[in-house]
Formats: structure tokens, C-alpha cells, sequence
């Protein structure tokens, strides 16, 4: 006789629904830990230490470009018609008042006399047309404790250009003289640049401020950003520069092309975008003593080609931007018709200078040869100084790099750098040279926990030696992926921690969801042992009741003469009372009993199915009571194997134990 089915059993959920049941509840629980795993790293700000590369930007819609760019199509438009008439004298083309090349200056007078500038009260004047001078032309302006309204407003601004020509604007000591972008109707400053604003341009000539402050000029380029200096490869372009103050304007100053120029004593503050901005192949530009507060983009930014830029005594701070951005990648990877350069350019120093709290990070190079920071500070919530190439020369020498994220120095693809004498802090690594080749000699190197310097890349070659290191981690020294690493004498209070130790103390926040997995897990282990018991008590339970309807069956059948009384046939008697045991019942062999004990049980056999096995019983109480009490089943196993009340099959047990002891 084949043994119940589920439904005789009462087992009503079917097993493929149980099963499913469980698999819901395990992905619940994976998805949640994952869950909570990528919330932490998106609520985490990552490590500024490598930037990730920008995403390509569409371009917009017609409809969506700015009204700048319609102005500064009309202003170049204006300033080439300028350019091609005759320079002759003082002459107009339109509203533009044009100045040609003579022997003297144009001064204030002159310029009052062309309707370009007027008197409008004690220490103001204002400049009402536009003004262009041309190749031979000087402009020259000496206004001590005056100020220079240059008009701009909703439909014209007034410029101050020379094309080809000279430019020269001075104050005093503490009596300077300030430009400002006005609004004549609203009378005040302008603010808004959507309709261009007021600016200065020296193009191809030679541009001279001392004592001078601007204030809310320049809108959209480069050339028009306020103050600008541009040269091209037939011409030169100079800019001397002394006690300059620069506010609120769009760029602070903008050299593009120049050579051989000065900038010294000089002030940006809150401007729209890079406080200087140093670029198209310009050759040996001197910043001293330039100080860039709160700049929308860099502080200074040295780019497309420019070489040999000196900044010296700078204080680069708070700006939108890096304190300073330098590209030094040539300008062409091939044969080209311009003639541009396939190397990198080269010779960019910092000198004595403080950089810190800059948004983007202290100081990012990007292939450029021989940089130098001699003597500085750089300070950043990321990574203070990144030189990044491929790139050859870079010398750190008695500096003092400070990051609070996680690599102070950041090297890759360098050759021949060398970081000496300096003083390095950061979060888990202090100087990072990958596929690099240098020196890090004599530093103090102080790390939170991580390492001092690691050396990484199958071509990266170091020397690492005298430094003094103070952190924790596996080694003071590191090195990855094939680097080799020459290591000397190596000083400071370095606490070994091996990796192991140091991976959860940097993820204990996601221990409490390891353990949402790891006590399922092992739950999991005693909920299969108890089911295996259960199925092994069932399994008991129904070869003992298909003994017993055997023996019912066998009670209809006709009595056979010929077998003799007593014969073994069937596991239950008739008469609970009569005769000795028939035998043991041949059934399936089961494996013990791997249960938890619970109290109120008997002791467990070493083989729990062995007290039941071919046993006879009168009813479910028998069955219960040695299943407790001889096979050491708990209670609750039992009574849903019989499915019955827990209680009952205890009060079974008691009133069996209760006869025992009487």
C-alpha cells in the first residue's frame, strides 16, 4: 500500500509554492542589503582623487543660445569694420571713436574732445561711446582718486580697445583709479550681462595698469571678459600689470598670446569665472604676489599651449574651480598646417604661494614637463596636488600638501619626478606614484590609515628613502602590479594593521547588513535539521498507519486453516493484550534523528527511529508517548506530526510518566 498523499497528510500549501515562498523572501532580503549598499555610496561624496571623465554635452538648440553670443557676433562684427577704415587723426565709424597713430598720447582732454569721454562731476568722468585705437595709437590716463564710469546698459556698452595700439591707465598709491560698468538709466553698476557689459582690450599692443581697480566689467569670451590682453603669432602682445584690483567682473584678467609679461600686486574677487587665465601659447608670463578669492572657475587656469608661467606669492583660495588648473598637452598629435608642436609644453612653477579650500582640489597638471612647487601650501578637501601625464619632470620640493581626502600627492605616467623635504597629510595614502619613475626622499609623511607612499604600475620604478611615516595599515611602503621600489631607511611611528583588520574597520557600517544575511544563514542550518526531523517523525507515523489499516484489512479476510496461529503478518495484533512480538516491521530505513531536544523530552536515542520502527501501537497517544518519551521527539514535533494540540500530546506525556512513576 503506497504511503498518504499530501492532502491525507493535511499538508494543503503546495511544495512549489513553499518553495517560491522562501525564494521571495530571499531576494527581499539580498535586495534590501544591496540596497542599503549602493544608498551608502551615493549618500558617501567619492574620492576627488581621480576625477571621472566629463560627459560629452549636446549642443543647444538654436532657441537656446545665449543672447551673449548674438552680442559678441556684433561686437567682433564692429571692431572688424573699425579696423579696415583709415587711421587717420581722430575719426568715427558709427558710434565708435577711432584714434590714429601720432606722436603724443591721447589723454583725457583728447578723448573729451572726441565725444568719448565727459566730465560729470568732481573725481567722475564717463566714457559714453566706444573707443578703438589703432597700430601706432597710445592711450594714456592718469586719473588719481577718479572714477571712470564706462557706459553699459540694455542697448549699447562703451569699450576701451586698442588694435594695435597702447594702453595705459593709472591711479596713485592709495588713491587709485576705478573702472566700473554702469547703467547710466538705472544708475548704478551693471549687473547683467545677457546685453553684453562694459570691457578693456589691448590687442597686438601693450597694456600698462597701476593703481587701477575695475569693477562689473566683461561678459561671454575671453576678450571680453573685462580686462584682456591678446597677441597672435605675427605680433606680440604685453601686459605690465602693478596694484591691480579686480571685482565682480566675468573674468578677472585674460592673457592670451602674450609674452614676456608682468602681473604684480594684483586682486580678483568673485568673479563669474577663472580669476587669471594664462593661455594660447603665451611665453614667460610672471604672476607675483596675485591673490583670487571665491573665482567661479579656477584660480588660475594656464592652458593651450602657454609655457614658462612663474606664480609667486599667490594666494589661491575658495574659488569654483581648482586653485590651479594647468594643461600642458600639445595643441596637435601630427603634421600640421598651423605648425603647432606635437610635445608637451613645459616649465610651469609654483612658488611660495598658498593654495587652499578650492572646490575642485588644490592643483591639477595634465601633461606638462618640468613642473615645480617650491616652498608651498596647498590645502584641499580632495586631493591637494594631481601632476598626471604622460609627462616628464616634476620636482615637490620643501612644500607643505595637506588633503583630507584620501591621497595628498597624486603621480601617474611621470618620469623623473621627485618629492623631497616636504610635508605631506592625508587620508589613507601621502604620495601616489603610478606607472611613474622618481624619488621620495627625506619627507614627513603622516596618514590616517592606509599608507605612506604606494608605488604601482608594471613600469613604475621608485627610490623611497629617509622619510619619516606616521600611520597605520599593512606597510609604510607599498607597492602593486609589478612596481619595483628601492626602500632605505624609513623613520616615524608606523602601527602595523594587516588588511583584513583594516577592510572592517572601513565597512563596519555594513556589518549590521551582513548580519541581516549571516543569522538567516545559519538559521537556515537548524530549520533544515528540524524539518528533517519532522519528515523522519512523519514518515514514522505513516508506516505505523498503514501497519495498522493492514492489520484492519486482514481482520475481514476469511479465516485460512492452514496458516498457523500466530504467523507474522502484519505489524498490530488484533488484541492489544495477546501474545508476544511478532517480529520487527520491515520497512524503509531512515536516518536518525538530528532535532534540537526540547524540554519535557525524553533522552534521545542514538538512533531516534530505532524505539519506533516496527513497533505496534494501540492509537495516536501510544505513538505520541514513545515518539517523547523513548525516541526523544520534542512535543511540538510531534503534535504537528499527529496533528493535534501541543497541549494535548504533553498532558499525554505527563499522565504516561504519571503511570510510570505509580
Amino acid at each position: 500500500m503506497s504511503a498518504p498523499t499530501a492532502a491525507e497528510r493535511g499538508d494543503t500549501v503546495h511544495v512549489a509554492v513553499r518553495r517560491l515562498i522562501r525564494a521571495v523572501c530571499l531576494v527581499a532580503v539580498v535586495g534590501i542589503v544591496l540596497g542599503l549598499a549602493v544608498l551608502r555610496q551615493h549618500i558617501e561624496p567619492p574620492d576627488p582623487a581621480a576625477p571621472a571623465d566629463e560627459a560629452p554635452v549636446a549642443a543647444p538648440a538654436l532657441d537656446e543660445v545665449p543672447a551673449e553670443v548674438a552680442v559678441l557676433a556684433a561686437e567682433d562684427a564692429r571692431l572688424r569694420a573699425v579696423s579696415l577704415g583709415p587711421a587717420v587723426g581722430t575719426t568715427r565709424v558709427g558710434a565708435t571713436v577711432v584714434l590714429g597713430p601720432r606722436p603724443a598720447a591721447y589723454g583725457v582732454d583728447a578723448l573729451v574732445a572726441a565725444g568719448a569721454l565727459r566730465r560729470t562731476g568732481p573725481g567722475v568722468v564717463e566714457l559714453v561711446r566706444p573707443v578703438v585705437a589703432r597700430r601706432g595709437a597710445r592711450v594714456a590716463l592718469h586719473l588719481p582718486a577718479t572714477t571712470l564710469r564706462m557706459h553699459s546698459g540694455a542697448r549699447a556698452h562703451a569699450s576701451l580697445v586698442t588694435w594695435g595700439g597702447d594702453l595705459a591707465l593709472s591711479g596713485a598709491p592709495g588713491r587709485p583709479l576705478r573702472l566700473v560698468g554702469w547703467d547710466p538709466r538705472r544708475k548704478a553698476a551693471d549687473r547683467e550681462t545677457s546685453d553684453g557689459r562694459a570691457y578693456l582690450l589691448v590687442k597686438d599692443g601693450r597694456l600698462r595698469l597701476a593703481d587701477v581697480e575695475t569693477d562689473h566689467l566683461g561678459y561671454w569670451s575671453g576678450r571680453t571678459g573685462g580686462l584682456a590682453v591678446t597677441g597672435s603669432p605675427e605680433t606680440s602682445a604685453t601686459a605690465d600689470l602693478v596694484g591691480v584690483r579686480v571685482r565682480a567682473s566675468h573674468i578677472g584678467l585674460y592673457l592670451s598670446g602674450v609674452e614676456r609679461s608682468v602681473v604684480r600686486r594684483t586682486e580678483v574677487t568673485a568673479v563669474e569665472r577663472d580669476g587669471v587665465e594664462v593661455t594660447n601659447r603665451s611665453h614667460r608670463v610672471r604672476l607675483t604676489g596675485v591673490s583670487v578669492d571665491r573665482s567661479g572657475g579656477a584660480a588660475i587656469k594656464v592652458g593651450n599651449g602657454a609655457s614658462r608661467v612663474v606664480v609667486e606669492r599667490a594666494r589661491l583660495t575658495r574659488s569654483g574651480g581648482y586653485g590651479l588648473l594647468v594643461d600642458g598637452s600639445p595643441l596637435a598629435d601630427g603634421p600640421n598646417s598651423a605648425g603647432y608642436s606635437t610635445t608637451n609644453y613645459a616649465g610651469v612653477v609654483l612658488r611660495r604661494s598658498l593654495v587652499a579650500d578650492n572646490d575642485g582640489g588644490g592643483v591639477l597638471v595634465l601633461r606638462l614637463d618640468g613642473l615645480q612647487v617650491d616652498r608651498s601650501t596647498l590645502l584641499a578637501d580632495g586631493t591637494a596636488l594631481a601632476v598626471r601625464g604622460p609627462a616628464d619632470g616634476l620636482v615637490v620640493d620643501r612644500s607643505v600638501v595637506r588633503s583630507q581626502g584620501a591621497t595628498g600627492i597624486v603621480v601617474e605616467e611621470v618620469s623623473g619626478a621627485r618629492v623631497e623635504r616636504s610635508t605631506v597629510r592625508a587620508r589613507t595614502t601621502g604620495v601616489s606614484l603610478t606607472d611613474s619613475t622618481g624619488e621620495v626622499r627625506g619627507n614627513d609623511i603622516a596618514v590616517g590609515t592606509g599608507t605612506g607612499v604606494r608605488v604601482a604600475g608594471e613600469d613604475a620604478r621608485a627610490v623611497v628613502d629617509g622619510n619619516a611615516m606616521t600611520g597605520r595599515g599593512p606597510g609604510a611602503v607599498a607597492d602593486a602590479d609589478g612596481a619595483e621600489v628601492q626602500q632605505g631607511d624609513t623613520t616615524g611611528a608606523w602601527s602595523y594593521r594587516p588588511r583584513a583588520v583594516l577592510w572592517l574597520e572601513e565597512h563596519g557600517s555594513a556589518l549590521p547588513g551582513l548580519l541581516v544575511l549571516v543569522v538567516p544563514a545559519f538559521g537556515t542550518v537548524f530549520v533544515r535539521r528540524r524539518r528533517r526531523g519532522q519528515r523522519e517523525l512523519r514518515r514514522l507515523l505513516e508506516q505505523a498507519l498503514v501497519a495498522r489499516g493492514r492489520e484492519a484489512l486482514a481482520g475481514y479476510a476469511p479465516p485460512r486453516t492452514q496458516a498457523p496461529v500466530g504467523a507474522a503478518g502484519s505489524t498490530f495484533e488484533a488484541e492489544p493484550e495477546a501474545g508476544p512480538d511478532v517480529g520487527p516491521h520491515v520497512g524503509p530505513d531512515v536516518g536518525p534523528h538530528v532535532g534540537p531536544d526540547v524540554g519535557g523530552a525524553g533522552v534521545p536515542a542514538a538512533d531516534p527511529a530505532a524505539p519506533l520502527g516496527g513497533r505496534r501501537f494501540t492509537g495516536p497517544q501510544d505513538f505520541a508517548v514513545a515518539a517523547v518519551l523513548e525516541a526523544g521527539y520534542p512535543v511540538g514535533d510531534v503534535a504537528r506530526a499527529l496533528r493535534v494540540p501541543t497541549a494535548r500530546v504533553r498532558a499525554w506525556v505527563e499522565e504516561a510518566r504519571a503511570s510510570a512513576d505509580a
